[in-house]
């Protein structure tokens, strides 16, 4: 289940996270898009935090794949 986007942090997490786990390139660097416009008005620190959320998020996701959402 995906979690609501409330804010632009929330939606550069959603962005990065779908450019990690796109099922093609293209897919990949469209989502890839999407996180620079969210990040274009974050300071670094902050754009850190929401790399560190989607590559978790990713690795869950991942994780729920290959057990079968167990």
């Amino acid at each position: 289940m995906m979690e609501t986007i409330e804010n632009n942090f929330d939606a550069l997490v959603t962005a990065l996270t779908l450019s990690i786990t796109a099922p093609t390139d293209a897919k990949s660097a469209q989502a890839v898009e999407f996180a620079d416009y969210f990040a274009a008005g974050m300071d670094a620190e902050t754009v850190e935090r929401a790399k560190t959320k989607a590559l978790d998020a990713s690795a869950a996701q991942y994780v729920s794949t290959m057990t079968g959402g167990k």
